[in-house]
């Protein structure tokens, strides 16, 4: 599928495989706005931060170039698809 990018609250957040791009969708769709906010922050000072989507799958977020994020899949199982 390919990097994929979109704008989050005003953030640019990144992920490079399907997997990440769950995270990337919960962060969008499913978080309210204001813990997306403060886990952005939570990035920011600590350069990395662990999170879970809906379905207990395991992400990290990490503080990308120039005030972006990048998602990371932590938790690869093989039931995911």
């Amino acid at each position: 599928m390919g990097k994929h990018l979109l704008t989050i609250h005003g953030h640019k957040v990144y992920c490079d495989d399907d997997r990440a791009w769950h995270g990337v969708k919960y962060l969008a769709y499913d978080m309210s706005e204001e813990d997306v906010l403060a886990l952005f922050a939570q990035v920011e000072t600590a350069k990395e931060v662990e999170f879970q989507d809906k379905d207990s799958r395991k992400f990290t977020i990490a503080d990308g170039e120039n005030g972006s994020f990048v998602v990371v899949a932590t938790h690869v199982s093989s039931g995911w698809f």
